[in-house]
């Protein structure tokens, strides 16, 4: 098929939600479907990226002034000219799909060329572009788009969610919906865990926004790591709260204990993840965790809190929960795992079928075989 890709941000601006819609581009243009992204320009990028050669990625100039994160207005101003930029494109260029990432606003793009275009289109959400995963922070956009959301809905050939939260969250919401649940992937990595005896190793992996709520995981880990020279905490991951967590970093003197190394290539992620001893995380809502399904990939034990997706993975060989801002909690599994791994007891034990079952090969079969069902 002829796929017409949306979505505001892609690799590398942006966060989770890019990285899954070029996973997805990926693997459906590697099972002979072509895809042509429109997404959003930001320096240093090119306007006009071929990927391999069944697919294209097309950057628009928008605005938009920071790689990790865009607020209501960058995103109004990209629906603007990205309407503008598919018409011209689907006047000269025909397609038997639309492929839009976030109901908004990415699903507002398409279902204009719908309207206009007669273009038949699916939407991923991400988790939080459907009321009422984040009410607090999000309602005034939510009431905004309160109707066009359930337009978006309505008219979509399917609606693509990865988690049975994200499941009731949706049927809640519009409870006619036509979707499917097809969780996140992460990819087969041939390496091999070591248990490193000297250094207890702890990582977290996402934007330094709100919605992750860092300051609970890293106030858990201070604590936690007083009086201990053993310990380290690497955070990966860029964002507003960066400049709190080094502020909290140096109130407790741990220059030598938490490392901030902001937004890093893929790779060198994941071999830190091999290289680590716990992943943790204190999100406060999530879609489907990529950060931590290549934790459970690479062995590590996970502390996070009950966020969408995290029934589906975690589990007693996997992980454990602490409740919502419970720096304390968070102490206390550290603590627990602290102890294991200095007797020498802490075990790291990948789950082949597990790692096969969420493979983005595998995921990607899935999209390939609901599409294809639209024809």
């Amino acid at each position: 098929m002829r796929i017409l890709m949306l979505n505001y941000e892609f690799p590398p601006i942006g966060g989770g939600g890019g990285v899954i819609s070029k996973e997805i581009a990926l693997g459906l243009s590697g099972l002979g479907h072509q895809i042509t992204i429109v997404t959003t320009w930001f320096k240093g990028l090119k306007e006009e990226e071929r990927f391999t050669e069944n697919l294209l990625v097309l950057r628009i100039k928008a605005l938009r002034k920071k790689s990790f994160q865009s607020n209501p207005l960058e995103m109004a101003d990209w629906v603007i000219k990205t309407k503008r930029f598919t018409s011209l494109l689907l006047q000269n260029q025909s397609f038997d799909l639309c492929f839009a990432n976030f109901v908004m606003p990415g699903g507002e793009v398409a279902l204009f060329l719908k309207k206009k275009f007669n273009l038949p289109f699916v939407v991923i959400s991400h988790g939080h572009d459907i009321p009422w995963v984040n009410a607090q922070k999000q309602w005034p956009l939510y009431a905004a788009a309160f109707f066009r959301i359930k337009g978006v809905l309505k008219e979509a050939s399917k609606v693509f969610i990865q988690t049975t939260k994200m499941e009731k969250n949706l049927l809640k919401f519009f409870p006619s919906a036509n979707y499917s649940i097809i969780p996140n992937g992460v990819h087969l990595v041939d390496r091999e865990k070591k248990i490193n005896p000297k250094i207890f190793s702890v990582i977290a992996v996402g934007r330094l926004v709100t919605q992750k709520d860092p300051e609970t995981y890293l106030l858990g880990f201070l604590d936690f790591a007083k009086h201990k020279t053993e310990v380290k905490l690497l955070i990966y991951g860029d964002g507003p709260k960066r400049k709190k967590l080094k502020g909290l970093v140096k109130k407790y003197a741990a220059h030598e204990k938490v490392k901030l190394f902001g937004k890093r290539p893929q790779d060198e992620v994941i071999q830190s993840m091999f290289n680590a001893t716990v992943y943790l995380s204190s999100s406060l809502n999530e879609g489907m965790s990529l950060a931590m399904l290549e934790a459970i990939s690479a062995g590590i034990p996970v502390i996070t809190t009950p966020v969408s997706g995290t029934e589906e993975i975690i589990n007693s060989a996997t992980g454990k929960f602490v409740n919502f801002r419970s720096p304390e909690e968070i102490k206390n599994l550290l603590e627990d795992y602290f102890l294991k791994w200095r007797e020498g007891t802490l075990e790291y034990v990948v789950n082949e079928d597990f790692v096969k079952n969420y493979s983005w090969n595998e995921i990607s079969k899935k999209y390939h075989k609901e599409i294809s069902s639209l024809k």
